[in-house]
């Protein structure tokens, strides 16, 4: 719309593509949890979404629209190769 792209998450609350993040990784035991918490921390953002992962027991990076990387303390950094 006016040169501007929109992604598929839409947050709820406001009808439009949630800002909060610009990537979700989620590690958990099934992929169907994973795809679920993923699309809900995308949309809660840093705070609230790694609060989320900890309390279901799953490890998440987020990547914030600055470009910044926070992640659960189980969640292992990359090494570069």
């Amino acid at each position: 719309m006016n040169g501007v792209r929109y992604h598929h998450i839409i947050d709820a609350r406001t009808g439009w593509p949630a800002t909060a993040a610009c990537s979700v990784s989620v590690i958990s035991s099934s992929a169907e949890q994973g795809v679920v918490l993923a699309k809900i921390i995308f949309i809660l953002g840093r705070e609230k979404g790694l609060a989320l992962a900890r309390s279901e027991g799953v490890e998440a990076l987020l990547i914030d629209p600055d470009g910044k990387r926070y992640a659960t303390e189980g969640f292992a950094p990359s090494e570069p190769h």
